[in-house]
């Protein structure tokens, strides 16, 4: 399910702007910070505080 998102997300986007390849960069870009944010959430939630 998580390997075929991207995918569907990209044929999405595929459909959706002609294959524009800015909108797949900019859903890469958002995908990435997302799953940064998170894991950083996850790292600072789990107890160490190194501020």
């Amino acid at each position: 399910m998580i390997t075929a998102l991207p995918q569907t997300a990209r044929a999405t986007i595929a459909a959706t702007t002609g294959g524009s390849i800015s909108w797949e960069i900019i859903m890469l870009l958002a995908i990435v910070a997302v799953a940064t944010i998170a894991v950083a959430w996850l790292f600072s939630s789990s107890g160490s505080s190194s501020d």
